[in-house]
């Protein structure tokens, strides 16, 4: 055969006892080559050039040894992966990304969140930040509603019963939502949520569903709906949220105890109000003195 690369390789004598070495072998690529053996004489001395194989195709990349790392490894193969299927690899990759935010709302707050910190910070490429979610928005809005999961268990109709009194379900929710609060980031994100307008809805949908369970399991279902019941069990709920806040800033200087103590007395004054037959207009009181200059009464 001709010299390969203008190499002169001249004849070797084969030698008792050594055979050439021709077999044909298969590569990593799967396919069949052969393989060749050239002896040839290079500054006195015998050296091997054995022939390569083309190398295999790029394949997809895997994080050895951190089988919860699935990355643009997986290519969103519908396969088992890891030991995992589908739907759980996805959840997962959704998880991650729920706690880099958390990492960087406690970091520096909800205005340092991008598409790519948060996707950096999770090790994921950015097709799996969109696999869950359109913007940072919707991302900061399910972090936050994570964090108030406790308070919608508190008042869930699972988790009570007849028995349970008003006073043990503001407790519950209270108790529950300061625990959730005591991880840093999550408060943070608790007090920069209402910045944020999908994270500012979840939290107005959070307070309606908790609204609308404490009604059920105070007044019924034939009252939850009317105007004055909806009013009240709106202000003990909205303004928890708010003192909560408060208290979260120190601006209440109280003690934890002291403070989930005096939102379960207000809750429970509440609860009796819900209990009284809504007032018509015609029973309030009237004055006879006129009024003042401008409107209002002297």
């Amino acid at each position: 055969m001709p010299p390969r690369h203008g190499l002169r390789v001249p004849a070797v004598p084969s030698q008792p006892g050594r055979r050439r070495n021709t077999s044909s072998a298969i590569s990593s690529s799967g396919t069949r080559t052969s393989q060749f053996l050239i002896t040839w004489q290079r500054a006195g001395r015998p050296v091997n050039i054995e022939s390569v194989p083309p190398p295999a195709p790029a394949r997809s990349r895997r994080v050895v040894g951190d089988s919860d790392r699935v990355a643009e490894d997986d290519g969103g193969s519908e396969r088992q992966y890891a030991g995992m299927p589908p739907e759980a690899r996805r959840q997962q990759r959704r998880e991650r990304l729920l706690e880099a935010t958390l990492d960087l709302v406690g970091a520096g707050g909800v205005a340092s969140l991008t598409v790519g910190a948060v996707c950096a910070r999770a090790g994921l490429s950015k097709r799996y930040f969109y696999e869950s979610f359109t913007t940072t928005d919707e991302l900061v809005a399910a972090a936050l509603e994570r964090s108030l999961e406790c308070v919608l268990d508190a008042v869930d109709p699972v988790n009570v019963t007849a028995d349970t009194s008003v006073e043990d379900m503001v407790r519950a929710a209270v108790s529950g939502l300061l625990r959730a609060m005591d991880d840093p980031r999550a408060a943070r994100l608790y007090l920069e949520s209402p910045a944020v307008p999908a994270a500012a809805a979840a939290r107005d949908a959070t307070v309606e569903a908790t609204v609308d369970q404490l009604l059920q399991h105070i007044v019924g279902d034939s009252r939850a709906t009317e105007p004055q019941a909806r009013l009240t069990a709106h202000l003990l709920i909205s303004g928890s949220t708010h003192v909560i806040a408060l208290w979260l800033r120190g601006d209440l200087h109280m003690d934890r105890e002291e403070f989930i103590d005096t939102l379960v007395r207000v809750g429970a004054q509440g609860a009796d109000q819900l209990n009284e037959p809504p007032h018509r207009r015609d029973e309030a009181p009237m004055t006879t003195e006129s009024p003042a200059p401008g409107g209002c009464s002297a």
